[in-house]
């Protein structure tokens, strides 16, 4: 994304898409300051503004600033400005599972699109929307060979960064919570996914 500079749209394998996609794309990819356009919704609630920020498609499709997510990077747009702020954070912290990485990078000016305009193929039926036949991810079937055990140490250190890491997640939700954030689901309109 810092290489070609412009905005990248970013898909797992099982991405199902609404019939809208690329006009969408075309319409946000030339917007400012945004740094990371989530376009799912994965079975959670999120962290978002009251009202939206851009209206788009003919007052239809409408972003959100999306304060605090905690699952879902099966599709999303990537700007250069928030793939330059992600490079920053990785060199100050541990690099984890990607949608905990991208989601704790709080400079971030992320976006959350409603309604959502992908599903993994794994949250269709959740959706009342019919992927195709043959359409599974790859991801869950590679499995993992590698075996091992955490010192005693090792496992209290593990148990201390999640601790932490939740107490760091309440004091955002609570400030967020008070700038007049809501937590809600993302609407989804199954019919433009036929």
């Amino acid at each position: 994304v810092v290489t070609l500079n412009e905005p990248c749209v970013v898909l797992e394998d099982d991405a199902v898409l609404v019939r809208e996609f690329k006009q969408i794309i075309n319409v946000v990819t030339n917007l400012e300051n945004i740094d990371f356009i989530n376009l799912e919704v994965h079975g959670r609630k999120k962290l978002i503004a009251k009202s939206a920020t851009f209206d788009l498609t003919d007052d239809h499709f409408r972003l959100f600033s999306l304060y605090q997510d905690r699952s879902g990077t099966g599709g999303y747009i990537l700007y250069p400005s928030g793939a330059r702020k992600l490079l920053d954070s990785m060199e100050k912290r541990a690099i984890g599972l990607a949608d905990e990485f991208i989601y704790s990078c709080r400079s971030l000016e992320a976006y959350q699109i409603e309604p959502a305009v992908l599903l993994q193929s794994d949250k269709c039926e959740m959706y009342g929307v019919k992927p195709m036949d043959d359409m599974h991810s790859i991801i869950g079937q590679v499995k993992n060979t590698v075996s091992f055990e955490l010192s005693i140490i090792e496992k209290i250190q593990f148990k201390y960064r999640r601790i932490i890491a939740q107490i760091i997640l309440g004091y955002y939700y609570l400030l967020f919570m008070c700038k007049g954030a809501v937590k809600r689901e993302i609407k989804v309109e199954p019919k433009r996914f036929d």
